[in-house]
């Protein structure tokens, strides 16, 4: 009792003194104000939530946005294709680049017209010139070096300066592709072919290349011509596929009559 009597008179002496109740009465309200400010903050912050925009995009205008999109770029790259220079090629130019003779078959041409410079007509050349012109196959036969390629080089020089096409052949089927390409011309096409059955002796395998594209041989030879040349023991063999041997004219230039 007396020390609270004591108390009291300091506090009345001394303002700044608390009691101990109202010391215990501040504390409850600093905590009930700390928990009620926890409160309104977390009030706050859902008003806060509350408030925000959700952009909710319908899917629709979402497929329609990007249509759009797509729309623009193609108009711009049409634009810019629009504005780009166009090169035309004139109709002449891609002709004759489709029907250029590759540069090995220029320089080839080109030695054969050096040899063909030398050459003196023959009755055998003749002869091979004339069946020429009325059939489409025609195979010149004779000895090693009896003169077939001079006379074939000849021929088809003359009928390159004509315009027709002259294609080298080396194979069968080198010719159906001739046939088969953009550099076909139609009735001024001729192939030719050095020893299409062997060089030194009769070859098989190449003997039946002819019956395998034969039917594509039929369709070559109706509106192209072909000018082989064979030595003379090799075109004679027994084993000669039917179809050269029906098929074609064979000029043997080793005979008397064209000596």
């Amino acid at each position: 009792m007396a020390d609270s009597s004591k108390l009291g008179a300091e506090c009345r002496k001394n303002p700044k003194v608390q009691k101990p109740e109202e010391t215990d009465q501040k504390k409850h309200q600093s905590t009930f104000h700390g928990v009620k400010d926890r409160q309104t903050d977390k009030e706050n912050v859902k008003e806060l939530d509350k408030e925000k925009l959700l952009i909710v995009i319908p899917e629709n205008e979402m497929t329609n946005s990007s249509n759009a999109d797509r729309q623009t770029d193609k108009e711009n790259v049409k634009e810019l294709d629009e504005k780009e220079p166009l090169i035309e090629v004139p109709e002449n130019e891609m002709t004759n680049s489709s029907n250029a003779e590759s540069q090995i078959d220029e320089a080839i041409f080109d030695q054969w017209k050096q040899e063909d410079s030398c050459f003196i007509s023959t009755k055998a050349c003749e002869e091979v010139e004339k069946n020429i012109e009325s059939s489409n196959l025609v195979i010149v036969a004779g000895h090693s070096g009896s003169g077939k390629s001079a006379i074939m080089q000849h021929i088809a020089l003359k009928y390159r300066e004509q315009g027709w096409a002259i294609k080298r052949v080396k194979q069968v089927k080198d010719i159906v592709a001739e046939y088969s390409s953009s550099r076909f011309k139609k009735d001024k096409t001729i192939c030719v072919f050095n020893d299409p059955l062997g060089k030194e002796s009769f070859d098989e395998i190449l003997n039946n290349s002819w019956q395998t594209y034969e039917e594509e041989l039929k369709l070559y030879l109706r509106t192209a011509k072909l000018l082989m040349s064979c030595r003379s023991h090799i075109i004679s063999d027994a084993r000669l596929t039917r179809y050269l041997n029906n098929q074609s004219l064979i000029v043997n230039i080793d005979e008397n009559k064209y000596k």
